[in-house]
């Protein structure tokens, strides 16, 4: 099967033409293709399930510190999740921030221990990282491994330079 390669200040182009017919696109539609690229690019990649973006992290936990910045090509959890690396066997339970949030009430008051529960927040504002919150909070180190998707590489600029293949 052939294809084309085409970069990125191109695809702009093209879309902003098909979108308001205009061979040049102005700063705020080009910035908004550019985001809409790769928010596709990433959606395609999880969905080929392709090997070259399974990844693995790992997280040493402080005793006391819930919050911990996940890699910065993150992009979803492989089940089974996190899990303590010493004890494969056992994997902390996944709940979405609502559950989260509802299940433990005041959870930031309640005793130390080995932690059984982790969900996965928004992006941190200034790292603009994903936030993995454990609980309860940790007792002492332990070191978790989590499996992720990545990202495929950005789409920084408009330059001639960025192919898409």
């Amino acid at each position: 099967m052939a294809y084309q390669t085409v970069t990125v200040s191109t695809m702009v182009s093209r879309v902003s033409h098909m979108l308001s017919n205009n061979a040049t696109a102005d700063s705020n539609l080009s910035t908004e293709i550019k985001w809409a690229l790769e928010d596709n690019v990433n959606r395609l990649a999880f969905k080929a399930d392709l090997a070259a973006f399974r990844k693995e992290a790992t997280v040493n936990t402080a005793t006391n510190t819930t919050d911990y910045e996940l890699p910065i090509d993150f992009y979803r959890m492989i089940e089974p999740g996190v899990k303590f690396a010493a004890d494969p066997l056992w994997s902390l339970e996944w709940y979405d921030q609502q559950d989260f949030d509802r299940y433990d009430g005041d959870w930031r008051l309640q005793n130390a221990s080995r932690p059984r529960m982790y969900t996965v927040r928004g992006r941190d504002e200034t790292s603009g990282r994903y936030i993995l919150r454990i609980h309860p909070k940790p007792d002492q180190g332990y070191l978790l491994k989590m499996p992720y998707f990545s990202v495929p590489a950005r789409i920084a600029t408009a330059e001639d330079s960025d192919l898409i293949d």
